[in-house]
């Protein structure tokens, strides 16, 4: 039985739509990530991003693991940044949205980047870490804080309703070593988006990342 299970999982992931992948997933039923809060006590994700929807090979992955259940918000608490989930929860106008890249290179560096707009006003908060994407967070060693312009906010809108970054699976099969997560969230009053890729080259990912790095005014020397 198990194994005609896996069967139909297989034959299901050969479609390549991230619908048929879920049925692919509750045909194989391995296990979920149990979403447990950071070490600050804070709740970064939803629970749906720990059951496992995506196939890698033959098995089936949840968008966020245990791994990545404790790696990820440390970077987070250490640069005291907010919870988009919990943001996404309160009430927000139609064209209010709050935006995070989260950019986490293995050995430089972590670099994160909010932007929130509220009542037609737009804004940008980003911070550096010392410590290493791959490793421990460190401290807040570098951080901006201001308004965008008018037609910077008008720009960035004009991108955001281009990119297809969150039109995109969640997360696919693309992990490895000595890389960089690119991790994007979005809270506006639809819910709460996210999405992961591994150091992309190019894409959506890439470029929406490039974009609202450029934003800060700081420059990097190595680019994965």
């Amino acid at each position: 039985m198990k194994s005609a299970m896996l069967a139909m999982a297989l034959v299901l992931a050969s479609c390549a739509s991230p619908e048929t992948e879920e049925l692919a997933c509750k045909a194989v039923s391995d296990g979920s990530t149990t979403i447990l809060p950071s070490k600050a006590g804070v709740r970064y994700f939803p629970e749906s991003l720990g059951r496992p929807s995506y196939l890698c090979g033959a098995k089936c992955q949840p968008v966020i693991d245990e791994i990545e259940n404790e790696w990820y918000p440390r970077f987070w608490d250490a640069a005291a940044e907010p919870s988009l989930y919990a943001v996404s929860q309160q009430p927000m106008g139609k064209r209010d949205f709050v935006l995070r890249f989260t950019w986490l290179r293995a050995f430089h560096h972590p670099v994160l980047v909010r932007i929130t707009r509220t009542t037609g006003r737009t804004h940008l908060i980003a911070a550096e870490l010392s410590g290493q994407g791959g490793y421990e967070a460190g401290e807040v060693q570098k951080r901006i804080d201001r308004e965008l312009s008018a037609a910077e906010g008008a720009a960035l809108a004009n991108i955001l309703s281009r990119s297809p970054v969150f039109d995109q699976p969640s997360a696919v099969c693309d992990f490895g070593l000595d890389g960089a997560q690119w991790i994007f969230e979005r809270a506006d009053h639809t819910g709460y988006r996210f999405t992961n890729r591994w150091s992309p080259e190019s894409g959506p990912s890439r470029d929406l990342g490039m974009t609202l790095l450029k934003m800060t005014g700081w420059t990097f020397d190595e680019i994965y």
